[in-house]
């Protein structure tokens, strides 16, 4: 009887190890279910400064929109800014102020549906002290900013 119960223990102790192993992997975790559904805008953003990713992905609240700039072919450790500029260079908001290529690593910033209506482009440019859109040489990844799919049928209905 005493040997039955020791296996039995023995069993549990080990169906428990298994159980709290898989729960802590999967709830580390980070998922995005909107990412899933296709419902995010995709772009490339490629220059003399490195190719990048560009994803702008919707939050649930109809407002707020993930800007993630990942970037896949660029220089580890080149300080860089992240701005979205309207299609005539007369106005920009920096998104991200500073941050540091890690290829692979995600840089993310959250803009509203008012700057993707009011933006059309996104810029990649080294990090400067003086104004976001002074000259750097060329030095930059310039493309179109990524538009989440139902964008146009109506503010906010993506």
């Amino acid at each position: 009887m005493k040997g039955k119960i020791l296996f039995v223990i023995r069993k549990w102790w080990v169906l428990a190890l298994v159980l709290t192993l898989a729960l802590s992997l999967t709830s580390c975790s980070k998922k995005r279910s909107n990412l899933l559904s296709n419902s995010f805008g995709f772009g490339y953003c490629d220059g003399n400064l490195g190719s990048f990713d560009v994803y702008t992905i919707p939050k649930g609240n109809g407002v707020d929109v993930d800007l993630v700039v990942i970037p896949y072919q660029a220089t580890n450790g080149d300080i860089i800014q992240i701005g979205i500029v309207n299609s005539s260079a007369t106005a920009y908001k920096v998104t991200t102020y500073q941050a540091t290529v890690q290829v692979d690593a995600e840089i993310s910033s959250m803009i509203t549906i008012s700057d993707i209506a009011n933006y059309q482009v996104l810029a990649i440019r080294p990090f400067t002290t003086g104004g976001f859109l002074d000259n750097t040489g060329g030095v930059d990844a310039i493309c179109a900013l990524p538009v989440p799919p139902g964008f146009g049928n109506g503010f906010g209905s993506f």
